[in-house]
């Protein structure tokens, strides 16, 4: 019974975990359970469930309020009642996106739970709706057969990370029954509000019952399992996290049963990668179109190599990335395979002594050791402190990963690699036809290319969607075309000179190389060629919309333009937008992108932060402002909209063309600009659903 739970009247994630000290002991005698969580997601629907196994073995029901945003003018409209179907319908509409793009394992045991109570008649749901602002407060009543209750407010920021307690800094105030004065003060007003939020008898917010289509859209999320089997599903993976944020460093990866609602196992061109890597002593570059599994591939490696024998003093992975972004990607992904790594970047201060003492500990370990770090490559090649205590490990041990290796092409670089046994590169584009260099130096520390799978194959295999590809001719103005004229000129001065050997200013050269890729990709007929399509279109959720080219980090102002003026037609014609750069923190973009795969934003506005390596799997279309001739980012940028997600069938991509004026297209300058971007719309229509529609285009 509740009074005999051991609970507490407060609790915070700063020193507890609020599942396993509050959730699960107080709901393992429950015969009730009403909760109202905020905004409508994923994550939410995921809070509402946390703990939710003892309630499911005890037999007991549930009553959830869910906090759903609508217009001012919908909001009037629903009182007068009217408008409900189509608040129905967009609730449908949510729910099933959710279901598409859920990814999280932790989510889809809730979910299945939260079905098998509504599959079974022991879940109700209503839905909150306000006509300013939105319905926020996260509370709970728990009742026993006693007559016992415990009421509980959660803190505003409890619907922020759903998935483990030590994410998010988060509290529970508890208000007991059985201690009446306090309850009377408290814990009355909490049954209060929830009862006249059930009944719809708030004077300001609007409860409407799910309906009967919502309701048979989440029974059809149940497994199939019988409640048992999802009791013990359930409450192993929130063991498991509780125990995974203890991070046990030492502990020897292992492959996962699951990742996501899918049961884990390779595909055949992963195998196979595999077994080239090895036949060629463990070195080589794997060459893998974008999307198909090059992070798993090689954790698949490091966790069988580091549990077999010939490692049994210990093994040490090493992973390097280019980005931030990407290194809180592996991170996050290593998770899955009982690997806990040290993120090596930003102030040493942060990382160097954990670093220290995790070497010591490795290198001291009389049993078969673990060792996992994801370095940025800026950290790698200015930092000497990281490299000293690498070096302490002994190099047989080590495997050193090279995501995106492409950009260790660099002698610098290269040379501040530590000594690896095992080593290997991920890449879709290693180098073209047109880069001896790269490839010689990228070959001296890898190897060859040891296996290759493109994009054709993998559409092929469904291991990436289908496309359409709908290419948007946009014509220069008289000015632009003046202006592109100057740079190119000014350009090939440069150019001139410096073939000649004499010395030139190089800073100089690649700020007019980016200002004639800006004004490509900024021309005033692509803003009014996008305005009009999506003024036909419509809002589509899951859309890219990559803008600003730009390779200065500093300079940014161009840039920040573009990403505006492209903000500014989608707001006019009603979409939900979000920016998405590099020049944000890595705590907003986690956010965003949360936002934009539970479709509480419609798009992303980008420039090149998402071209290397961050997954988008939930992205269904995407616009390319930008006339880029770099062939791996328009192949990275292809990659990026061509995921698989869950009720996927394809994808569509719309290109946005450069195209001189009619009298200027015999002008040197001219015709190999069109020739480039004719190369990038061959590339791109060989591959399409629709490359019979798109013969002679330009």
């Amino acid at each position: 019974m509740l009074t005999r739970a051991g609970l507490k009247f407060s609790y915070s994630s700063e020193n507890s975990s609020i599942v396993k000290d509050f959730y699960i002991p107080a709901l393992k005698d429950a015969q009730c359970y009403y909760r109202a969580v905020g905004f409508f997601s994923s994550a939410s629907l995921s809070i509402a469930a946390r703990g939710l196994a003892p309630l499911l073995r005890s037999g007991g029901d549930m009553r959830l309020i869910i906090g759903y945003p609508v217009s001012a003018e919908d909001f009037e409209a629903i009182k007068r009642g009217v408008g409900l179907n189509s608040q129905h319908s967009e609730i449908q509409k949510k729910i099933s996106e959710f279901f598409l793009n859920l990814e999280d394992d932790l989510e889809c045991r809730r979910l299945d739970a939260l079905s098998f109570l509504v599959s079974s008649g022991r879940l109700q749901i209503r839905f909150a709706l306000r006509p300013r602002g939105m319905y926020h407060e996260k509370i709970g009543i728990i009742f026993d057969s006693d007559g016992e209750k415990v009421a509980f407010i959660g803190s505003a920021n409890e619907t922020e990370n759903a998935l483990s307690d030590d994410l998010n800094s988060e509290s529970i105030n508890a208000y007991f029954s059985w201690y009446q004065e306090i309850y009377n003060l408290y814990g009355i007003d909490i049954e209060e509000r929830f009862e006249k939020l059930w009944y719809d008898n708030q004077p300001v917010t609007k409860t409407i019952p799910a309906s009967k289509e919502f309701i048979e859209r989440l029974a059809e999320f149940h497994s199939g399992k019988c409640a048992s089997e999802i009791i013990q599903a359930l409450e192993g993976i929130e063991t498991k996290i509780l125990e995974d944020s203890q991070e046990k460093i030492g502990d020897l990866p292992k492959l996962p049963e699951y990742i996501g609602r899918h049961k884990y196992q390779l595909r055949t061109h992963q195998e196979v990668a595999l077994k080239a890597w090895a036949e060629n002593n463990y070195h080589g570059i794997m060459k893998l179109a974008t999307g198909t599994g090059k992070t798993v591939t090689a954790l698949h490696a490091s966790t069988v190599l580091s549990n077999h024998q010939a490692f049994n003093r210990g093994f040490c992975l090493i992973v390097s990335v280019p980005y931030q972004g990407l290194a809180e990607q592996w991170y996050e992904e290593m998770k899955a395979f009982n690997i806990h790594a040290l993120l090596c970047y930003k102030s040493q201060s942060l990382w160097l002594q954990e670093l220290k003492n995790r070497v010591s500990e490795f290198n001291l370990s009389l049993e078969p050791a673990f060792l996992a770090l994801v370095v940025v490559n800026d950290t790698l090649r200015d930092n000497p402190s990281f490299l000293a205590e690498v070096n302490k490990i002994n190099s047989d041990r080590i495997m050193f990963v090279g995501d995106e290796c492409h950009n260790h092409a660099n002698l610098k670089l290269l040379n501040k690699f530590p000594s690896a046994r095992l080593r290997l590169g991920l890449s879709a584009t290693p180098w073209s036809e047109r880069e001896a260099d790269k490839q010689e130096l990228l070959e001296s520390f890898y190897g060859e290319i040891v296996t290759e799978y493109g994009i054709e194959e993998a559409i092929e295999d469904d291991v990436l969607c289908p496309y359409d590809y709908h290419p948007v001719i946009c014509k220069m103005n008289d000015e632009e075309a003046d202006q592109y004229e100057h740079l190119t000129s000014s350009i090939a001065k440069l150019e001139a000179t410096k073939e000649s050997g004499k010395p030139i200013n190089e800073d100089a050269l690649m700020y007019l190389y980016l200002n004639r890729t800006r004004l490509l990709g900024n021309l005033t007929s692509k803003l009014q060629a996008l305005e009009s399509l999506v003024s036909r279109q419509g809002i589509i959720s899951h859309t890219l919309f990559y803008c600003g080219e730009g390779g200065y980090e500093n300079d940014v102002g161009d840039d920040e333009y573009a990403i505006d003026e492209v903000t500014q037609i989608l707001h006019r014609r009603g979409w939900r937008t979000s920016k998405f750069t590099s020049q944000q923190s890595l705590s907003l973009r986690k956010k965003i992108m949360n936002s934009f795969k539970n479709t509480e934003i419609d798009a992303l506005v980008s420039k090149r932060v998402l071209d290397e390596g961050i997954d988008v799997p939930a992205c269904t279309q995407a616009f390319i402002m930008a006339s880029t001739r770099n062939e791996r980012q328009y192949i990275q940028r292809r990659g990026r909209v061509l995921r698989k997600s869950l009720g996927k069938d394809k994808a569509v991509i719309y290109d946005f063309v450069a195209f001189p004026p009619e009298s200027r297209t015999h002008i040197n300058c001219f015709t190999s600009m069109m020739q480039q971007e004719k190369q990038r719309v061959d590339d791109f229509s060989l591959l399409s659903l629709n490359k019979e529609n798109l013969d002679n285009l330009l």
